[in-house]
């Protein structure tokens, strides 16, 4: 991403991480006092703990951040939310993207899977960095239709 002029936001990925890593936690402890009969007020405790962490996951997900898989820093104040997937009836991997300021104004970046890949299955590098420099492109001129 720094070749191409584009930062992620980390914090994203590390909230996401910290929180699956409580979740985890959470059932490990209380997979641990299942079987034990003196403990039932630790498995309460920890069932209701992993639900509220859960919601907590979700609503940061879902709402917080709107599902992205990534957040990019355009510049220092602008950011960019990308959402990633995979067509299989067109047979592309759809990038679309929006800015912060106007997240009803999405657009996809498609990469047809036949032209990146050769045909024993390896990435055709040279091919995908030219792409993620249009990609590049086409963001950061949606950025300056903003500021202009």
């Amino acid at each position: 991403l720094g070749k191409i002029g584009l930062k992620e936001d980390v914090l994203v990925s590390y909230i996401r991480i910290l929180l699956y890593f409580m979740l985890s936690c959470i059932g490990i402890y209380s997979a641990a006092f299942t079987g034990v009969e003196k403990n039932k007020e630790h498995l309460k405790i920890a069932v209701i703990a992993f639900f509220i962490v859960l919601a907590i996951t979700l609503t940061y997900d879902k709402i917080i951040v709107r599902g992205i898989t990534y957040r990019l820093h355009v510049t220092d104040k602008a950011k960019v939310y990308l959402w990633c997937s995979v067509n299989w009836r067109q047979a592309t991997y759809d990038i679309k993207y929006a800015p912060d300021w106007d997240l009803r104004n999405t657009a996809t970046y498609q990469i047809r899977l036949g032209e990146a890949f050769f045909e024993d299955g390896r990435l055709d590098e040279e091919w995908y960095s030219e792409s993620m420099v249009q990609l590049s492109k086409e963001i950061k001129a949606m950025n300056e239709k903003k500021t202009t």
